[in-house]
């Protein structure tokens, strides 16, 4: 499908409201779907980015829809809507339903605080939840546009099955979704999980502050650091207390995330905050399986090993950083701009550190907060008390299953984004071939913060990824690239992650590893570079692209891709049912998985298997093996310089051509030798009879 016509596809899909979802017959908001639908809608909506309503700024004006109404204890009664799912089942959808108090004013910066009294009483006594309402402030990346606002924790709920619809004592496991978006962007309008509902699950999609607002480290109570992470495990607790009302159950929850929600569902599992331990968790583990999906922990990206010098840079940007100013007086000037400005230094800190050839995370994402856990900060709760590899080294973290992988190409995101963002700025473009022969690849070394001082690495994993490549040939460099990209990017992280989690807790944490490379058409990868359609990258499977085959994402899904929408349907709900997603027969009320899929083999450092995900699904071992896959696409250009003569091999079928013309040859120079020699006879005899002749007469 070429990108034209699939931009056609997608606006008449989520513009003209004829897809497969009632939901937006409702509200403009889950017109919303892709980041660039949202930039374009941005001024036609902005009424809503300010926390009207989508008909007006009286909830009167709904039009008429399917309501569906669940009293949840002291919060009151949430009016909610009836949408279909992708294979026309009908659910419920309670959208944009507070957990925390809003994050404003001196709450701005700080840990967050849980939903306190009833919600408001918006539409005859309820609160009105048939719609998306605003996002965290984050701001395009396509567009110069500031959308959401920062009342914005809340968390949509959907569900094919109320308690009403079930026995008494039966509940349904919950799937809690993390969005990713590199901690800056991304929004619960994006993951309307019309897929999953054909499953039976409740999923809870949460929304969590980004960028400065949810990430700015100043290393006091005021701007703490992970407050974007703790939102999260605020709404974890939210579910232990009100899932049950809406037919989830409180003891099943599965935490699953992609990119940086995958980053962040692991790092759910390494903290401490989740245990039962926890004070404020009431004696309950808030999560028991997770399913982390491109990204982890362990990657480079989630952790600012420089908070201190972000928190600088950022009271800078804000005019909040004058000599002499403390920590805390600079938060308190921070505090009194306006939340678009925050979002707009935001963005100041992710180019600097593009254009620098960095990854863009710095000041945005996690950090590690040991000098506040060593402090006198007995309230305060912290997310990340010590570097993660020395929580896994020691076992503290929650011992559940866990289903991890990543998508074959993850590395054409990285090397599309270092090309927008930092070569093509910098006029290195493909034709540019002495930059692309000497410094390519060391600037991609680089921006994952690795100090090449002699070039060593940089010649390794030329040899690694591109030892077919025509350095300075970008067309035959780019495959190497990406595969590289990916590895350095996130596919080193996860294996490391499974290696560790192995090796301190082999029969405690089952591990259920994969590699998604089925190839389709539909991509996101078009959608993610809008802004530079031409871009010279090939996307391939690319980063996110298996989110399609689970929530309601642009696609126009073929009958193959149909198949793989039922496979992973089924394995993603069975693992968070029955904590393995092929289990055995009577293990637990799973659905059938035998004759279409192979029995999923656990990992272990012993036998590290994987499943391959494919149009088949098939069990594989050493995920390393995927780590080249465009090496050998490239064929070799130049010759090595030898002194040696090396043998020329050639095919059977050559040889065979060769011997035969061999013969030819041996027979015609025969037949001529043969044809000389009697020549010569014939030459010599006739010689002989002359010579008597002349001797008679003489």
């Amino acid at each position: 499908m070429s990108f034209s016509v699939r931009v056609s596809v997608v606006l008449a899909l989520f513009v003209l409201k004829t897809s497969e979802t009632n939901a937006f017959k409702q509200s403009p908001l889950l017109v919303k779907e892709t980041a660039i639908l949202d930039d374009v809608l941005a001024a036609q909506h902005q009424n809503l980015q300010e926390g009207q309503t989508p008909y007006g700024s009286s909830s009167s004006e709904m039009p008429p829809t399917d309501y569906k109404r669940v009293t949840a204890g002291d919060l009151g009664t949430a009016r909610g809507t009836i949408l279909k799912s992708f294979m026309g089942r009908d659910f419920y959808a309670f959208m944009s339903i507070p957990y925390a108090q809003p994050p404003v004013g001196d709450l701005r910066f700080r840990n967050p605080e849980p939903w306190e009294g009833p919600w408001p009483q918006e539409v005859d006594g309820d609160y009105e939840a048939t719609w998306l309402r605003a996002k965290c402030p984050q701001i395009s990346l396509i567009l110069d546009v500031i959308s959401g606002r920062e009342d914005c924790l809340h968390l949509s709920i959907y569900t094919p099955l109320l308690p009403e619809d079930m026995e008494a004592s039966s509940s349904l496991p919950v799937m809690f979704w993390i969005h990713g978006g590199a901690y800056t962007t991304g929004d619960a309008s994006l993951y309307v999980p019309t897929k999953l509902m054909d499953r039976d699950v409740v999923v809870v999609v949460v929304q969590y502050r980004l960028a400065s607002l949810g990430f700015l480290a100043g290393g006091i109570p005021e701007a703490p650091g992970n407050m974007g992470l703790l939102d999260q495990i605020m709404a974890l607790r939210w579910v232990q207390d009100y899932i049950s009302y809406f037919g989830g159950d409180p003891n099943l929850v599965t935490v699953f995330g992609q990119s940086a929600g995958g980053a962040s569902a692991s790092w759910l599992q390494l903290t401490p905050l989740t245990n039962e331990t926890a004070p404020q968790n009431n004696g309950r583990q808030l999560l028991h399986r997770v399913i982390v999906e491109s990204g982890s922990a362990l990657e480079i990206w989630t952790i600012d090993n420089n908070p201190h010098e972000s928190f600088q840079d950022t009271a800078a940007l804000l005019n909040c950083s004058l000599d002499g100013w403390s920590s805390e007086e600079k938060v308190e000037c921070m505090k009194t701009r306006s939340y678009k400005e925050v979002t707009r230094a935001s963005l100041v800190l992710y180019a600097q550190d593009r254009i620098t050839g960095g990854l863009g995370f710095r000041g945005l994402c996690p950090v590690i907060q040991s000098e506040l856990a060593n402090g006198n900060h007995s309230d305060l709760e912290i997310v990340i008390p010590k570097d993660p590899r020395a929580t896994l080294e020691l076992g503290e973290f929650l011992k559940v299953p866990v289903m991890i992988g990543s998508v074959r190409d993850e590395g054409s995101l990285i090397i599309g984004l270092a090309y927008k963002d930092y070569l093509y700025p910098k006029n290195h473009t493909p034709n540019d071939t002495d930059f692309m022969r000497d410094q390519a690849l060391h600037m991609i070394i680089s921006a994952f913060g690795i100090d090449d001082k002699n070039g060593a690495i940089t010649d390794t994993m030329q040899v690694a990824y591109l030892p077919y490549a025509t350095m300075g040939d970008w067309d035959t460099m780019v495959g190497g690239m990406i595969d590289m990209g990916g590895v350095m990017f996130l596919k080193a992280g996860l294996w490391e992650l499974v290696h560790y989690v192995n090796r301190v807790a082999p029969d405690e944490v089952p591990v259920y590893f994969y590699s998604w490379e089925f190839e389709a058409d539909d991509s996101l990868f078009p959608w993610i570079f809008l802004s530079m359609p031409d871009i010279p990258v090939p996307g391939g499977i690319s980063h996110a692209d298996e989110l399609l085959y689970l929530f309601h994402l642009p696609s126009d899904l073929d009958d193959r891709q149909k198949v793989m929408v039922e496979r992973m349907l089924t394995l993603w709900t069975n693992f968070a049912i029955c904590g393995n997603p092929t289990p055995d027969d009577g293990e637990c009320q799973s659905e059938e998985w035998k004759g279409e899929i192979e029995k999923w083999q656990t990992f272990s450092l012993t036998q590290p298997n994987f499943m391959l995900i494919t149009d088949t699904f098939t069990v594989a071992q050493d995920f390393l093996t995927r780590w080249n896959y465009h090496r050998d696409v490239v064929s070799p250009t130049t010759q090595a310089v030898s002194s040696t003569v090396e043998p020329q091999v050639v095919s059977k079928e050559e040889f065979d051509q060769q011997v035969h013309k061999t013969k030819q040859w041996q027979l015609a120079t025969g037949i001529l030798t043969g044809l000389l020699a009697c020549t010569v006879i014939v030459a010599a005899a006739l010689l002989g009879t002359l010579r008597r002749k002349n001797n008679q007469l003489a």
